[in-house]
């Protein structure tokens, strides 16, 4: 029987030139406590849609997706189903089983060492005043004890107040630079993380690690918002106070020069003294000192409610929430909001698929897809499996096996000979079904080890087969054909004992005796295939 060793031959041939083949995505990518195996698909691969990959059988696998932002593909499925191929057992074989502050911020204060003016100065200054001539306010207010210190504090206050006030006032454009991260779908997570880091290290000073969600953006607004809570003060009050009731003094000196001169004025100018346009210059000379006077002081008290308002304002964005949503928006911009997994699963089909969809609220920018299926063909090798398989069967082997038919030769009118019919066939056709025992690999030829059944286009006999076989089929496909070859078991009818061929009587019954015999060992060759058959 030459066909066994071919098939030998072939199914050994085939083990040597189709190897298992590579896994396409890469194994041991994450490792988890579980003992599972993480595998990854790039999203902004917009390419690929369809994947092959291998999975061991009995292996414990997970799929996810890298750098997908589930901040814009809000709506999102990620599901496993395992399918096995041509188990349904043929009927043959079914019986078988996301201000400015302070107007005197820019006025320089006296020499700070000795913390007033020298007493020179000031004598030329009160003797200023006293002749009703116009000094400037700070001029003057310098001339008094300790109001130096006095400036110096509303001074500094006013200027760390403005920076503080600046700081905080960033918050908005962080937000909105946030957003624009959440909504990026062009770039990997590395990149965003890198940008969001960049971003806090930008407006706040701040330098965090990778994947960071630690209250970060919280703390420092809210430092903010309490160090500039610390620096409006009683001491601050104090020195604004005294600047303004020294101004508002210096203001009533000048306005009592106005009322001596006033009263130098007559009704009618011809009947005036001849210095009466003088008068009238140094009046509107003091008027315009009393003014600027009081133009200080209108400043002092506009920035303190300028300063106040600040506070509340940053007190209101802290109460009504708004640092925690730009808070809440950086803590969106983790690892875990860019990427999509699956439950684990145990690979112990014939093949996985794995499918994820994404649809996205609206147009994205850029061109890049609104809505997208991603589908990884998971094949799984290792196992042994069992299958079947439908087609025709070529049997052979000795007379006995192919079943001879007797008749009677009547040599004369009292004796019978049995005679053996001659035989046109060298092999008898049937269709039937096989059952195969193989091992999973991913190679395009594999051997099995297959039994079944067969009859004849009559159906009036039952073939069983048991023997090798060579699969043809890509791994992951349901359809495929086999060779198979190997030994047959039939029952056949066959002359009784007692009765030979060519044997002579005058007593031999009406019908030649035969007895039905089993097993009688033959052989075969069949080619069986699959076109269809998921078994899920």
């Amino acid at each position: 029987m030459r066909i066994f060793p071919i098939l030998v031959s072939v199914l050994c041939l085939s083990q040597i030139m189709y190897g298992q083949t590579k896994v396409s995505l890469k194994d041991d990518v994450a490792k988890t406590q579980d003992n599972y195996f993480v595998k990854e698909i790039d999203f902004l691969n917009t390419n690929k849609n369809i994947w092959d990959d291998t999975v061991k059988y009995n292996q414990k696998y997970s799929y996810k997706l890298i750098n997908f932002n589930r901040l814009v593909f809000k709506q999102y499925t990620a599901e496993q189903k395992g399918e096995n191929f041509n188990t349904e057992r043929p009927a043959a074989l079914k019986g078988l089983a996301f201000p400015g502050f302070l107007s005197v911020k820019g006025v320089q204060p006296g020499p700070a060492s000795r913390g007033e003016v020298d007493s020179s100065e000031i004598k030329k200054i009160l003797a200023a005043i006293e002749a009703c001539h116009c000094v400037d306010v700070v001029t003057y207010l310098l001339t008094i004890k300790d109001m130096n210190q006095q400036i110096v504090l509303v001074k500094g206050t006013g200027e760390s107040l403005e920076k503080l006030s600046a700081k905080f006032e960033t918050y908005p454009e962080l937000n909105q630079e946030l957003d624009k991260l959440k909504k990026n779908t062009v770039n990997s997570f590395g990149h965003i993380d890198s940008s969001k880091r960049s971003l806090i290290k930008k407006f706040t000073g701040v330098e965090t690690g990778p994947n960071d969600t630690s209250q970060v953006i919280a703390v420092f607004y809210q430092q903010t918002y309490e160090s500039a809570q610390k620096l409006i003060n009683d001491r601050f009050f104090t020195a604004t106070s005294s600047l303004i009731r020294e101004s508002d003094l210096l203001a009533s000196k000048y306005q009592v020069c106005v009322t001596d001169l006033e009263k130098k004025l007559c009704g009618r100018k011809d009947t005036c003294s001849k210095s009466y346009d003088s008068i009238l210059l140094q009046i509107k000379e003091k008027k315009l000192c009393i003014r600027k006077i009081q133009s200080f002081i209108l400043g002092i008290k506009d920035d303190i409610t300028e300063a106040d308002a600040a506070l509340k304002t940053m007190k209101a964005a802290l109460k009504e929430q708004r640092i925690y949503a730009v808070q809440q928006n950086y803590n969106m911009l983790e690892r875990r909001n860019f990427e999509l997994y699956i439950e684990p699963f145990v690979a112990d089909k014939d093949k996985h698929v794995i499918t994820f969809t994404a649809k996205a609220d609206g147009p994205l920018e850029y061109g890049v897809p609104s809505q997208r299926t991603i589908k990884v063909n998971a094949v799984t090798y290792g196992g042994f499996k069992i299958d079947f398989s439908t087609g025709a069967f070529f049997n052979w082997g000795s007379n006995n096996f192919l079943g001879p038919k007797y008749y009677y030769e009547l040599p004369t009118d009292s004796t019978k000979i049995i005679r053996e019919a001659g035989r046109t066939k060298s092999g008898l056709l049937s269709i039937g079904a096989l059952m195969h025992v193989s091992y999973r690999t991913n190679s395009f030829l594999r051997p099995a080890l297959s039994f079944g059944i067969s009859t004849t286009s009559g159906f009036n006999a039952l073939n069983f087969h048991g023997g090798i076989s060579l699969i043809f089929g890509k791994p992951g496909r349901a359809n495929r054909v086999i060779l198979s070859s190997g030994i047959t078991l039939r029952e056949v009818d066959l002359l009784s004992s007692g009765y030979s061929v060519n044997a002579e009587g005058k007593n031999f019954p009406v019908v030649i005796p035969v007895s039905k015999n089993f097993p009688v060992m033959g052989y075969f060759v069949a080619l069986t295939y699959n076109l269809t058959g998921v078994n899920k």
